[in-house]
């Protein structure tokens, strides 16, 4: 029995699969498949920005954005870069589509340690977004910023295990899924290509939100339920096809009575969670400052629709506590505008929303404004 597990016929096998791994983690980390990487995946965002600002010119940007898309979505990147430049400040966005707290700290440290002469960051954020996240799609959209990566200043995921970490940190299973999507899905997976890894395109974005929430019943989760049946029974788009989509997804009769039932319209979070998101995000804002850059904090409104549905309890408590814990580090502004609506008295709520999470046009305009205000 020893004699065959010794034998060249029962470990060559495993040493050409080792092999071969080996050789497709080294090539992958090298860039080998990045220009067939899908331009609006997560990790899309992150290659084709990294290339984009390194085109452009690490040494130029003074002031970047980070945030999810909420933040990336909700600003004219192009109006805030002119204004900007008005006053010799050369703005960059670096927010991403989906980036959550690990990616928003890679990305900030990244950028500091590679931007010679940037001098702060514009962090945009909801109650909502400071929490919850999937490791492994973190790593997607930070992939050209993993360098930064830091679990000895952050605890990154209190639920996975060391091994599920170095397992994620793969590139192959970083890249896996898009391999994968373009040999099922070629045509879709590379569609408007050139439209969307064209650097100036990139560093101009500005997403057209030209819909709003204004003619559907939103305020409370009843309302919602009945909404969600009238769409469902018309089984068409009324108006707005990704507000329809997310009141039907979010507002499913028979979960949504449970919750009703139960007096309970959202899960709460743990203690250790809570404890974990506040002590992360205090630390990345101190360590901002202490670098000797500006932060303005942008905290970002939430609708009611995402606020009984699946905001978790307890996310409130992390960001009032958060907002404490940075109010007074030297160098950091905060601009609350959780209350966008009440602050501009002229418009309904729905006129400000492009769905339950997004701004509309109108919405992104405001804000965009907000920001520019806040050089002055």
């Amino acid at each position: 029995m020893f004699k065959f597990f010794i034998n060249v016929k029962f470990w060559a096998p495993f040493v050409v699969v080792a092999l071969f791994f080996l050789i497709m983690e080294l090539l992958l980390r090298n860039g080998i498949w990045d220009k067939n990487i899908k331009p609006l995946s997560y990790l899309g965002h992150g290659v084709y920005r990294a290339k984009a600002i390194k085109a452009y010119g690490l040494d130029k940007p003074n002031w970047i954005s980070v945030g999810n898309s909420i933040i990336d979505w909700g600003l004219d990147h192009k109006t805030l870069r002119t204004a900007l430049k008005e006053k010799d400040i050369d703005y960059i966005r670096m927010s991403m589509g989906s980036s959550k707290f690990p990616a928003i700290q890679m990305v900030s440290d990244w950028s500091i340690e590679n931007m010679d002469n940037l001098q702060g960051i514009i962090i945009g954020s909801s109650a909502t977004s400071l929490g919850k996240y999937n490791m492994l799609t973190q790593y997607k959209i930070a992939w050209p910023f993993i360098s930064s990566y830091d679990n000895q200043n952050y605890d990154y995921d209190v639920t996975n295990s060391p091994i599920e970490h170095l397992y994620q940190k793969l590139a192959f299973s970083v890249y896996f899924d898009d391999i994968k999507d373009y040999f099922i899905n070629y045509k879709k997976h590379l569609k408007n290509y050139n439209r969307y890894t064209k650097p100036n395109k990139i560093l101009n974005f500005n997403k057209k939100m030209n819909r709003n929430l204004c003619g559907y019943e939103l305020a409370n989760l009843t309302e919602c339920i009945e909404t969600a049946n009238y769409l469902r029974k018309a089984n068409k788009t009324i108006k707005n096809r990704l507000a329809e989509k997310e009141i039907k997804r979010r507002c499913p009769a028979k979960i949504s009575k449970k919750k009703m039932a139960a007096n309970r319209l959202s899960s709460p979070i743990s203690d250790e969670l809570i404890e974990l998101y506040i002590q992360n995000w205090t630390k990345l804002f101190t360590s901002i400052a202490e670098k000797g850059l500006s932060v303005k904090f942008f905290v970002l409104p939430e609708h009611p629709l995402l606020k009984y549905t699946t905001k978790p309890i307890g996310m409130d408590q992390v960001m009032n506590q958060l907002l404490a814990n940075i109010s007074t580090l030297k160098n950091v502004e905060i601009y609350d505008l959780r209350e966008l609506y009440e602050q501009h008295p002229s418009y309904e709520i729905c006129e400000l929303f492009n769905d339950g999470i997004h701004l509309s046009q109108t919405g992104k305009q405001i804000f965009t404004q907000e920001v520019l205000t806040s050089f002055e």
